[in-house]
C-alpha cells in the first residue's frame, strides 16, 4: 500500500511545479512589456532613423548642386559673388547650419531608443534570470521531499519490525501487536482502573496520574525503543523541508498565515499516514505514554498532527475524562473541521507554557 502511494506524489508533485514555473514566467514577462517579438522592433526604428538623415543630406545637398550646377536661386537664401572664396563659405556655412542641428537631434532619438532598447532587454534577462532561479529552487525543493519520502518509509519500515519485536511475559510470551493489547488489558484488570469505573467520584486525579507513570515506567524497557522511534518519525515530519518555497516573502499577514497552513497540512498528511500504521491499542499505549515522565516531546507532535483522531474518547473508561482533559483539542480534531485558528491557538499555549514552566523552573532553582 505504501508503494502505490508514493507512486502518485511526485507525478503530482511534477504536475504542480511545471504549473507553477510557467505560470511565474507569464505573469513576469507580461508585467514588464517583454514579449518574444520585441527584438524585432529594432530594425524599423534604426532603418527610419538612417533613412531619415540620407534623405535630409540629399536634399541639402541636392540644394546646393542646384544652386552651384544649374544656377537656380535656393528659396529663402540670396547667394552672391559666385566667383569668390566668400561664396564657398556661405555654401559651407548653409549645409552645416542646416545639416547639425537636424542630424544631432537625429542622434539623440537614436540613442534614447537604444538606452529604451537596452532597458527591456535587461528586464527580460531579470525575467529568465528569476524564472531560472525559481526552477533551480524547485528541482532542490523536488529533490528534498523525495530524500525526505525515502527516509520516511525507510522509518515506517523500521517502525514495523520494532512494533513485531515487542515482547511481553504474561501467561505465555507474546509478541507485537498483542504484547500491546496484553500490557493495556493488565492495566484495566488493575484495582485503580476498576475502581475508578466503579466509584468514579472517589477517584483522584493525582492517583491517575501516579497509576500512569508507574505502569509506563514498569513497561518502559518494552516499548521505549518503539515511542523513541515514532518521536522521530514525527519530528523528521516538522522539521524537513517538504513543499515549494515562495520566491519572494509577502508582506502580507494573511498570505503568510495561509502559506504557513497550507505547510501544516502537506506535513500533516504524512503524519496521517503514521497514524495509519498504529492500531486502537497502540493509539490508546501512545496516549498514556505522552502524559508519562518520558512523553512530553512525543506529546507535542502527537497533539499538533492530530494523532489521536481514531481513538475512542473513552477507552481507558473512569479514567477518560482526566486523560482526554491533559490533550488540547488538536489532537482529536478532523482535518475536515480543522481551521487555521486552530493551528494558531494550539501554538500560542503551547508556546505559553513552555514560557511559564521555564520561569517556575528557575525560581524552584534559586531557591534550592
Amino acid at each position: 500500500m505504501l508503494c502505490s502511494g508514493t507512486g502518485m506524489m511526485p507525478s503530482f508533485q511534477a504536475y504542480s511545479i511545471g504549473f507553477t514555473v510557467a505560470r511565474r514566467k507569464d505573469k513576469d514577462i507580461h508585467s514588464n512589456g517583454v514579449q518574444a517579438g520585441g527584438g524585432l522592433a529594432k530594425t524599423p526604428f534604426a532603418f527610419g532613423v538612417l533613412l531619415c538623415a540620407l534623405v535630409i543630406v540629399l536634399i541639402v545637398f541636392a540644394a546646393l548642386a542646384y544652386h552651384f550646377f544649374i544656377g537656380g536661386d535656393i528659396p529663402f537664401l540670396k547667394l552672391s559673388n559666385h566667383e569668390s572664396a566668400q561664396y564657398w563659405g556661405q555654401l559651407g556655412d548653409f549645409a552645416g547650419g542646416l545639416l547639425n542641428p537636424i542630424l544631432s537631434f537625429l542622434a539623440l532619438m537614436a540613442v534614447l531608443k537604444t538606452l529604451t532598447l537596452q532597458r527591456a532587454e535587461m528586464a527580460a534577462a531579470q525575467v529568465e534570470a528569476r524564472a531560472a532561479n525559481l526552477e533551480q529552487r524547485v528541482q532542490s525543493n523536488l529533490y528534498s521531499r523525495q530524500a525526505f519520502e525515502t527516509t520516511f518509509f525507510g522509518l515506517l519500515d523500521v517502525h514495523s519490525r520494532i512494533l513485531s519485536d515487542i515482547c511481553f511475559r504474561a501467561d505465555r510470551p507474546v509478541k507485537g501487536r498483542e504484547a500491546v493489547d496484553t500490557m493495556l488489558a493488565k492495566l484495566k484488570a488493575s484495582n485503580e482502573y476498576q475502581g475508578a469505573i466503579l466509584f468514579p467520584e472517589l477517584t483522584e486525579t493525582e492517583d491517575i496520574q501516579r497509576r500512569i507513570d508507574d505502569f509506563c515506567l514498569k513497561y518502559k524497557s518494552e516499548v521505549g525503543h518503539y515511542f523513541r522511534n515514532l518521536y522521530w518519525i514525527l519530528k523528521k515530519i516538522d522539521s524537513s523541508r517538504l513543499g515549494l518555497d515562495s520566491e519572494e516573502e509577502s508582506k502580507d499577514e494573511r498570505f503568510r498565515e495561509r502559506r504557513i497552513f497550507f505547510d501544516y497540512l502537506r506535513r500533516r498528511q504524512y503524519a496521517s499516514l503514521v497514524r495509519a500504521q498504529l492500531s486502537e491499542g497502540e493509539l490508546a499505549l501512545l496516549q498514556l505514554n505522552c502524559l508519562g515522565p518520558y512523553g512530553e516531546g512525543l506529546k507535542f507532535y502527537v497533539e499538533k498532527y492530530s494523532l489521536l483522531k481514531s481513538l475512542d474518547q473513552n477507552f481507558f473508561g473512569g479514567w477518560s475524562e482526566y486523560i482526554n482533559n491533559r490533550f488540547h483539542p488538536l489532537a482529536t480534531k478532523s482535518s475536515s473541521k480543522l481551521a487555521l485558528d486552530d493551528v494558531k491557538a494550539f501554538i500560542v499555549s503551547n508556546v505559553m507554557f513552555r514560557r511559564l514552566r521555564a520561569k517556575a523552573g528557575a525560581i524552584e532553582s534559586k531557591h534550592e
